[in-house]
């Protein structure tokens, strides 16, 4: 056995990077918060804190377990009608 531990990976294991415009867009588009998508995440049986979401909105690397309670969540809320023609990119959205 070795002495020396392997070098740490720059993102932890099992993590994921989202794209957070879209994710932000995909909100909007359901005029859910992140405390609303943290609230029906934890009706579902997920245990999503609403930092979660605000640190994949944030560009933060996240589980994958707790992105698919977020894209369930989502895929669950209808878009609200007419929103999409309505909204607007916001060059704050983009990460670089």
């Amino acid at each position: 056995m070795s002495d020396t531990m392997p070098p740490r990976s720059a993102s932890p294991p099992y993590s994921v990077l989202v794209d957070a415009p879209a994710l932000r867009h995909q909100m909007r588009l359901r005029g859910l918060t992140a405390a609303e998508v943290a609230r029906r995440s934890r009706k579902r049986g997920q245990r999503v804190s609403e930092a979660t979401i605000s640190h994949a909105l944030n560009g933060h690397r996240i589980h994958p377990a707790k992105l698919r309670a977020i894209a369930v969540v989502l895929q669950e809320a209808e878009p609200l009608p007419g929103m999409d023609g309505l909204l607007q990119t916001d060059p704050a959205d983009t990460i670089l």
